[in-house]
């Protein structure tokens, strides 16, 4: 609902404020050096300012959108929606400080404007200020009654900085405000995945697509959770729901060369993964996937003109190493093999396929004390985690 505030004006506006005079340095360029003059205060004269505002926000128009927040706090410099409005601008131009400013006069001026200190939160992640992130957004929770889908928001927010219990949390909490809401299901199987069971997260899944059918990316990741589960034939009936709703997603033909990958038809993989590549001929984990099933076939050449294609597009995936060591290994290319692992493993330390590979590669060119350090690793890796004593 808008929100009541000076003269009895009810505004309601999704940004971020700022404490900041009318041209500050770090403003945009044109809000500084051209902002016209305040035009007669009157009530109407600053909502239509800030309406302005908001709809040069909604297109991206930050300058523009600067200059109408601007003018209003210059016609009405006691009333917070046109700081949080400025503010919104300069978070996004990456002027966090000053968006900081603004958010904070703002709540100085409405200590009770919730969604302002949900706005601040975002600001302060930015800044690594995470207790006063949280923090605001605590304030933000208890001063605006929450809806699930200001929930879901708020759940999505906390996975982005790591914080996935809290956002679980969260989106439990969406769920029981509202139990139909297929996107909350989704984003709780997404982002559970890691800790929840495998058929907690295909329930989830699954719920998420009865209520709302039509959501490509729905299908997607149920299907990578049913290769998850060795249901393969599933994984594949998702692959094609995919297609009928969307024939040219290129995603629906990476999933089916997953599944296919299950059941070693590698040669089916090929023809999965060249499709999605005629769709999108930059997708590389496909271009690494596909040169990964021509080394299943043999096809060696094949194998490391995709992973060599992939790495160029992607210098820093390191799968796309691994797998094209692979094939060189298998031609007789030992140095280029062992560069390849080295540069895997600089990738990803932790890599234990690249590991055991690089150990045997050690050992054929006569280096075992090399071999053996891998070795080594390598059972450090796989050794289970000890338990904590009572």
């Amino acid at each position: 609902m808008p929100r009541l505030f000076f003269f009895g004006l009810l505004l309601s506006l999704g940004f971020t404020l700022s404490l900041a005079e009318d041209t500050p340095a770090s403003a945009p360029t044109s809000a500084s050096s051209s902002t016209p003059p305040a035009p007669s205060a009157t009530p109407e004269a600053y909502v239509t300012l800030v309406n302005d505002g908001r709809s040069h926000l909604s297109l991206a128009r930050y300058d523009a959108a600067y200059a109408a927040f601007t003018r209003a706090i210059r016609l009405q410099p006691d009333t917070p929606d046109a700081y949080r409005g400025r503010g919104e601008c300069r978070f996004k131009e990456t002027d966090y400080q000053g968006a900081l400013s603004d958010l904070d006069r703002a709540i100085t001026l409405s200590p009770d404007f919730g969604p302002a200190y949900a706005l601040r939160a975002d600001i302060r992640q930015k800044l690594n200020d995470t207790d006063g992130a949280k923090s605001d957004r605590a304030d933000a929770l208890r001063l605006s009654p929450p809806t699930a889908a200001s929930l879901h928001a708020e759940a999505l927010k906390l996975a982005k900085t790591g914080d996935r219990t809290g956002a679980l949390r969260l989106l439990e909490q969406a769920l029981q405000l509202d139990p139909a809401y297929a996107d909350a299901y989704y984003d709780r199987a997404r982002i559970g995945a890691a800790t929840r069971t495998i058929a907690a997260t295909l329930e989830d899944y699954d719920t998420a697509i009865r209520l709302d059918p039509s959501k490509v990316h729905y299908y997607s990741l149920r299907g990578y959770a049913r290769i998850t589960d060795s249901y393969i034939d599933g994984a594949l009936a998702d692959a094609t729901k995919i297609l009928e709703l969307s024939p040219r997603y290129a995603g629906a033909y990476h999933l089916r060369g997953r599944a296919l990958h299950e059941i070693a038809d590698y040669e089916g993989c090929v023809t999965a993964y060249t499709k999605c590549l005629e769709i999108s001929p930059r997708y590389v984990s496909a271009l690494a996937n596909r040169g990964n099933s021509h080394n299943w076939l043999k096809h060696y050449d094949a194998a490391i003109a995709d992973t060599t294609q992939a790495i160029e597009i992607s210098p820093r995936f390191s799968y796309a190493y691994r797998t094209r060591a692979y094939s060189y290994a298998q031609l007789g290319r030992d140095a280029e093999a062992l560069a390849d692992y080295n540069k895997c493993l600089e990738l990803a330390p932790r890599d234990t396929s690249a590991l055991e590979s690089r150990a045997k590669l050690y050992r054929k060119l006569g280096n075992p004390t090399a071999a053996d350090a891998d070795t080594q690793k390598l059972q450090e890796l796989r050794a289970p985690a000890a338990v904590p004593a009572n």
